[in-house]
């Protein structure tokens, strides 16, 4: 496996996600909820990572984790997230959470 996704994996496990304010508004529209989201992320065979082009980012860039899979339930979600240190410890920031059109 790979190893970011195994590392995303298990801060989701630890519960170790940040919801966004944007991914949450998505998910309402989308009929989403955290625990479909939290499944995709468990079922997830592999993760694309591309950086940061945010033109709000100054400094450094952020590798930004794009998960395509599905929910227990079969549902087809999108996630993007990153992973972040905050006070010595990583946290998954869920940024963008979708399901796909019907």
């Amino acid at each position: 496996m790979d190893p970011v996704l195994a590392k995303i994996k298990r801060l989701v496990l630890a519960g170790r996600l940040v919801w966004t304010v944007h991914a949450e508004t998505q998910m309402a529209e989308c009929g989403l909820d955290r625990q479909a989201v939290v499944e995709a992320i468990l079922n997830a065979q592999w993760v694309q990572t591309k950086r940061s082009r945010s033109p709000w980012r100054r400094g450094r860039t952020e590798r930004v984790h794009i998960i395509k899979s599905f929910s227990f339930d079969g549902v087809f979600v999108y996630v993007k997230g990153v992973v972040r240190t905050v006070h010595g410890r990583d946290e998954f920031y869920v940024i963008v959470s979708a399901k796909k059109a019907d």
